[in-house]
């Protein structure tokens, strides 16, 4: 099983084991646990720390601005107007901008798109999918180093508790146990939280 998305690699993890790198008995279910973990950072956090390019819909309360769900970048942004799914308001680059502003200075996504002062366009509202957004969504584009931190801390009680479940020796295969997020991975991932609804 390779890894999908994961925060951290089978080297990276194996070598936080002691696990040689050519001792591949455990490889297929260490990756497993990498993804599992990711996930489970995933659902903790409330957004995820891989980038994909995608095409998202919402909707907006104002007209002068609208919340999104975390994106590095903007392809194309486009309004329905008259309810048609259409999307015939193309928006140009000058009519909006990312917020918040100095996101990118923090090493942190946009989260919002704002209507320029000089834009001409505005945004329509009560329709939850009249606003369409292609881009590049997600935290970052690679694994924040706090995350990748957690992630290996979790993996490494995720999989000794896989081992020992049952009086599984520790290095047989096993099938991937979850536990719960240790208190310290809470800790590090605490400022990771999105608390802005997307």
């Amino acid at each position: 099983m390779a890894i999908t998305n994961g925060y951290t690699s089978l080297a990276t993890l194996k070598a936080k084991l002691g696990i040689a790198g050519t001792d591949t008995a455990d490889d297929a279910e260490l990756e497993r646990v990498i993804t599992a973990v990711s996930r489970e950072i995933d659902e903790y956090t409330g957004r995820r720390f891989w980038a994909a390019e995608e095409t998202r819909y919402y909707g907006a309360t104002d007209p002068g601005s609208v919340i999104v769900d975390d994106i590095l970048s903007v392809a194309e942004l486009a309004t329905d107007e008259d309810g048609d799914r259409v999307y015939e308001t193309v928006w140009s680059a000058s009519d909006y901008e990312l917020e918040p502003a100095n996101a990118p200075a923090a090493g942190e996504p946009y989260w919002r798109i704002c209507v320029t002062p000089n834009g001409q366009h505005a945004f329509p509202t009560g329709d939850p999918r009249a606003i369409r957004v292609k881009g590049m969504f997600g935290y970052a584009s690679t694994t924040p180093a706090d995350v990748e931190e957690a992630c290996l801390a979790q993996c490494v009680l995720q999989f000794a508790a896989g081992n020992v479940q049952g009086g599984i020796e520790p290095g047989s295969p096993s099938p991937a146990t979850r536990v719960s997020l240790h208190p310290f991975v809470q800790n590090i991932l605490g400022a990771k939280k999105r608390w802005v609804a997307g």
